[in-house]
This record gives structure tokens, sequence and C-alpha cells, in this order.
């Protein structure tokens, strides 16, 4: 097997949606925080709209795109990224 090769127990689909998930954990993780502690006085913004719910669940699932989008590609440059070094 050459340098370069990926081994063949390697599931690529496994470690994609593991990382995945794990980001899109934190990206909620830090909407969470952002709002209980009223970072930028989001949580009263959002409180003072008459559709909360909705506002909370916009907040939180743009975080968890973005973060998770943001861990799968670290992880993939942290484990592929310096084979040849």
């Amino acid at each position: 097997m050459g340098e370069h090769e990926v081994p063949k127990t390697f599931n690529g689909s496994r470690f994609m949606i593991t990382n995945w998930l794990l980001g899109a954990l934190v990206g909620v993780l830090f909407a969470a925080g952002l709002l209980a502690f009223d970072i930028g006085r989001l949580r009263t913004l959002v409180l003072a709209d008459g559709d909360a719910p909705v506002a909370f669940a916009l907040i939180g699932v743009a975080m968890a795109l973005t973060f998770a989008g943001l861990y799968a590609a670290v992880s993939i440059m942290i484990t592929f990224g310096r084979r040849g070094s």
C-alpha cells in the first residue's frame, strides 16, 4: 500500500456522518450558549418576537449546519492532510 492510499478498512461514510453529527452538536451547544448568556441581547430579541420557537429553531439549525460543515472539513484535513510530510 502506498503512502497516500486509504486503508481498506476505512469507512468514509461513517467517518463523515460521525464528524458531521459531532459538529452539529457543537453548533447547537454554541447556539444554546449564545441564547443562555444573552450575548448581544439575542435572547431578548428572540423572545420579543411573536414566533419565538421558530426563531430559536432557525438559530439552532443555522449554527448546527455551519459547525457541522466546519467540523467535518477540519477532521478531513487533520486526518488526510499531512500524509506526505
